[in-house]
């Protein structure tokens, strides 16, 4: 259970019952944490925005057309930078202003603006 979560650098930092040391919060790093809404501390609560999930976006570039499905999302601590699988291969695109365009959350799609350097230099 959550017990106290205060800000950090990249994310809510959180305190869990029955991790009282760093040896053992070490043995929790990159693995997820599932908790009811209900349990979580009121702190906590204020400091999660709801985000939707991108995963399964459809993304057409304005040039190129089609560039494929989020496929995942790494988070990094200046932005999100989703990856897309499609035509392309594999395309890392960062989520700001510059690059994506609109999201329609309904038709779950996605309208970007591919930066130079993005894709394979074939596809250019």
């Amino acid at each position: 259970m959550v017990e106290a979560a205060r800000s950090g650098p990249k994310g809510p930092l959180l305190k869990v019952g029955g991790v009282d040391t760093v040896e053992e919060a070490s043995m929790l790093l990159g693995r997820e944490i599932v908790a009811k809404t209900a349990e979580l501390p009121e702190d906590l609560l204020t400091q999660v925005e709801e985000k939707p999930d991108p995963v399964g976006l459809k993304v057409t570039d304005d040039e190129r057309g089609l560039l494929g499905v989020v496929e995942d999302v790494i988070v990094t601590g200046a932005n999100d930078v989703w990856v897309v699988d499609g035509p392309l291969g594999e395309v890392l695109l960062p989520v700001i202003d510059e690059c994506v365009v609109s999201v329609d959350w309904d038709e779950r799609t996605a309208r970007v603006r591919l930066l130079p350097g993005l894709v394979p230099e074939a596809h250019e």
